[in-house]
């Protein structure tokens, strides 16, 4: 089970966050990469530090850590505006690597460890499945939320966007003025437009939002059900550190 969440977290995270780059902030793929490359470097540095935990402490200890440090990644990026970059994102996307490799690598060495030498080889394949199910299942429902809370999001923002109302007139007629100056011919459609743009963005930025948030609440869920896993036994542990 937590290797179908870490891979849901995982491969969602990877998914949502250049997608919100690209069309909110129409970052490229460069700027996208520089921001994603955090999440790889505290992987990287994770990696090393969660093997080494685990052979002095409870195992079980480490991937809660782990799985604190994710939830708390993701839950911090359910905060985003249309205006977060780099910097904003910087400790949600270290956070969230962090916490991934540092739950992955004691879920392998908890699971291969609670098993005969003989099935190791078989349950190393099952791990990555389950993982790979995660990401795929996920990566799913997180386009079907995506698509679910886009309409919801339009339609509650369009609901209190009334021409009627003295805020979207006056916000109108200043749009129509700006682009009148700019030589703009139709300047009352570009403003139109423009407000469609920004009740668009807005309504994206709540839908990231809503999925960041979901993702963190399965890690926090996962959280409750490591006391429940059984510690591997000292002699299993030593074949499922070869095995990993």
């Amino acid at each position: 089970m937590v290797a179908i969440v870490v891979g849901f977290g995982l491969f969602g995270s990877v998914y949502l966050t250049p997608l919100f780059l690209g069309s909110v902030r129409g970052y490229n793929s460069l700027q996208i990469g520089q921001i994603m490359s955090v999440g790889g470097i505290a992987m990287f540095i994770g990696g090393p530090l969660a093997g080494a935990l685990i052979r002095k402490i409870d195992p079980r200890i480490v991937m809660a850590f782990g799985l604190s440090l994710a939830a708390i990644g993701l839950y911090w990026n359910s905060f985003l505006t249309a205006d977060s970059s780099f910097e904003e994102l910087f400790w949600p996307q270290a956070l969230r690597g962090a916490g991934l490799i540092m739950s992955m690598v004691p879920s392998n060495f908890v699971a291969l460890g609670t098993l005969p030498p003989l099935k190791l080889p078989n349950a190393t394949g099952l791990i990555t499945v389950c993982r790979n199910l995660g990401g795929a299942v996920g990566l799913a429902a997180l386009n079907t939320m995506r698509l679910n809370y886009t309409n919801l999001h339009t339609q509650e923002i369009s609901a209190g966007l009334d021409p009627s109302r003295p805020e979207v007139q006056d916000w109108l007629l200043q749009a129509e003025a700006s682009m009148r100056a700019a030589g703009n011919g139709d300047p009352t459609a570009a403003a139109i437009a423009q407000l469609t743009r920004r009740m668009q963005v807005e309504a994206a930025v709540m839908t990231f939002n809503n999925l960041f948030l979901a993702m963190a609440i399965c890690f926090a869920v996962m959280i409750l059900l490591v006391p429940m896993l059984k510690r591997p036994a000292p002699a299993n542990a030593g074949a499922a550190k070869e095995a990993h």
